[in-house]
């Protein structure tokens, strides 16, 4: 289970999602807890070829009088037809960020502002080498790893229905992007300028 797996159940307390992940065991269909955010609370996931049977088999179980309004489940109708399954690749989210760089790698697995901050870091980077300060274009590159990187992780998070929340993408983000900026301006060396004088042998 990697990309493909597929929260199939609402938050539960950690004895509930073993229990409906017990049951789907012995049914035969290989199950897996997914830490949620809260302490104490996880989700059911299996591989995406199980989730409709999966889905439609804890449907079956649950009590209908204390089903919530909806069903508490992920249906088959409801994977079909109301939140289609993830489809982001890692790969791909990985050249985005190292082809196109701005971001575009988190754009992809959809956290958006952490994609924003990059591209902003991205431009920085650009505008201050072209007024002077040629030794932040080092840092260019190394946005463009750290968009890489992270966008591989944001895409098992997309895929496992686990997108970090606009909070979380900017607590995150933000202070690596300045650091890295600012690590460039401090300890990378300048550039070297083209229309400088040389030394030559020789020369008085």
């Amino acid at each position: 289970m990697n990309e493909s797996l597929v929260p199939i159940t609402p938050s539960r307390s950690r004895p509930e999602a073993l229990r409906l992940a017990a049951r789907l065991d012995e049914v035969g269909i290989p199950s897996m807890l997914l830490p949620e955010p809260h302490p104490g609370r996880f989700r059911v996931a299996v591989a995406r070829p199980w989730a409709r049977e999966a889905a439609a088999r804890l449907d079956a179980w649950a009590d209908p009088g204390a089903r919530p309004a909806g069903g508490a489940y992920r249906t088959a109708a409801a994977l079909d037809e109301d939140e289609p399954l993830p489809t982001r690749r890692r790969r791909l989210a990985a050249c985005f960020a190292l082809g196109l760089g701005f971001g575009l790698g988190h754009v992809y697995a959809r956290e958006y502002l952490a994609g924003a901050l990059l591209a902003l870091g991205q431009l920085a980077c650009l505008a201050l080498a072209a007024h002077g300060m040629g030794e932040v274009i080092w840092a260019f590159p190394a946005l463009m790893a750290m968009d890489a990187f992270g966008a591989v992780a944001a895409v098992r998070r997309e895929n496992e229905r686990r997108r970090r929340e606009p909070t979380a993408q900017l607590a995150a983000t933000l202070p690596a992007v300045a650091l890295v900026v600012a690590s460039a301006a401090v300890w990378a060396p300048a550039p070297a300028d083209p229309a400088a004088p040389t030394a030559t042998h020789g020369a008085p």
